[in-house]
């Protein structure tokens, strides 16, 4: 029989790259590279350069930085760019994945200084975290309810 792993997208941690691959492991294969997102955080900051004008340009980057480190703006963007539309589970647009996260298709999350992924795939759940040492984790619905609901309580960002 075929394992139920080999139909799995995982991407082990390299360097501080966790945004990018929690993306890709979301969308399941590796649709973006660490220059796509150092381009999108380009784009981001040359709008918040029209928006905020001339003092803008002298302050950090908070879009993207050398380590491979990404903002929330970057991730949204490049889910957006693959027409996914992300919302932040503890926003009101993001009720529904509160009430039931089980019913969503998957969640990035992040805590400050690492990002990753869970998401269902052929009817199971998985935790696709980066660091994982083994790989994916399989969770039940119930476990997915849970934990997402704990993550909210600890103070990650989730988006849905």
């Amino acid at each position: 029989t075929q394992s139920t792993w080999a139909i799995v997208y995982w991407e082990r941690q390299s360097l501080a790259n966790c945004g990018l691959h929690a993306v890709n492991n979301l969308l399941q294969g590796a649709y973006f590279d660490e220059a796509d997102f150092q381009r999108i955080g380009v784009l981001l900051e040359a709008k918040e350069f029209e928006i905020h004008g001339a003092a803008f340009r002298h302050m950090p980057s908070e879009n993207a930085d050398s380590r491979g480190n990404f903002s929330i703006q970057v991730i949204i963007a490049a889910l957006q760019k693959r027409r996914l539309e992300a919302v932040i589970v503890g926003s009101n647009d993001g009720a529904a994945a509160r009430a039931n996260p089980a019913g969503e298709l998957g969640f990035i999350c992040n805590k400050p200084g690492h990002w990753f992924a869970l998401r269902a795939i052929a009817g199971s759940w998985y935790n696709l975290d980066s660091l994982l040492a083994s790989g994916p984790v399989m969770l039940t619905p119930a476990y997915v309810n849970k934990f997402v609901s704990s993550l909210m309580d600890a103070g990650y960002t989730t988006l849905a």
